[in-house]
């Protein structure tokens, strides 16, 4: 039995795999810092209105507003507040706790009219009401 056997050429792809690989690479690991960042975000929004719920709970049946910005600060899980980033007041409708927290994030996102310029926090607002109980 004859073999009949053709020698033609394949193509040289000697450096595709590795050219792919440095386009692609720094695309995944933007899309993978993006959805921590976005994911670090919620958990932080989460827990501060959580914490503004919790505490002005606890003030509202104590009927103070002494030691409400400390326990808010309890409450924060996960996120480094203090004190100062909670106020808590007397409203009509009951024991207003508001909180207001500059969020940090890991990578920096381009804003401005320019496009140039970096801000790395924003700012996050929670705020709850709960009736005095006397």
């Amino acid at each position: 039995m004859i073999k009949l056997t053709t020698h033609a050429k394949t193509p040289n792809n000697a450096g595709t795999v590795a050219l792919e690989y440095g386009l692609v690479l720094p695309i995944m690991i933007g899309l993978m810092l993006g959805v921590i960042d976005i994911s670090r975000l919620m958990w932080t929004f989460t827990s501060l209105n959580r914490a503004v719920e919790a505490s002005a709970r606890w003030g509202g049946i104590r009927n103070t507003t002494s030691g409400v910005a400390e326990r808010a600060m309890q409450e924060a899980w996960g996120i480094n507040a203090s004190a100062g980033d909670f106020t808590a007041s007397i409203q009509s409708c009951g024991l207003q706790v508001s909180a207001n927290y500059a969020f940090e994030f890991l990578i920096p996102w381009p804003t401005g009219s320019s496009g140039l310029e970096n801000h790395n926090s924003i700012q996050l607002t929670a705020s709850a009401c709960y009736p005095l109980i006397e």
